[in-house]
């Protein structure tokens, strides 16, 4: 989870070379699982709330880069001013 790079630069870091229609079928599969990924209610309240309070809020996750786009959906719809920052 240190290393920023998506499903083929796994593959290619740890030397794995899987065939395209295996990778599109984790592709595929690991799209869907990012798709039905929430935040907990009370977490979305909480962050606006504070913000509308002034407070510089950051979210921090411990989900590898394809996950990242999750993050930005659930929490830029919900609240004003969020930047998401990628730290790879």
């Amino acid at each position: 989870m240190t290393l920023s790079l998506d499903l083929q630069g796994i593959a290619e870091h740890l030397g794995i070379h899987p065939s395209q229609s295996c990778m599109d079928e984790i592709e595929t599969a690991l799209h869907a699982e990012i798709d039905s990924i929430g935040a907990y209610s009370d977490a979305i309240k909480v962050t606006v709330m504070l913000q509308e309070r002034g407070v510089v809020v950051g979210i921090c996750s411990n989900l590898v880069k394809p996950y990242g786009a999750a993050v930005k959906r659930l929490f830029t719809r919900r609240s004003q001013g969020v930047t998401i920052k990628d730290m790879g």
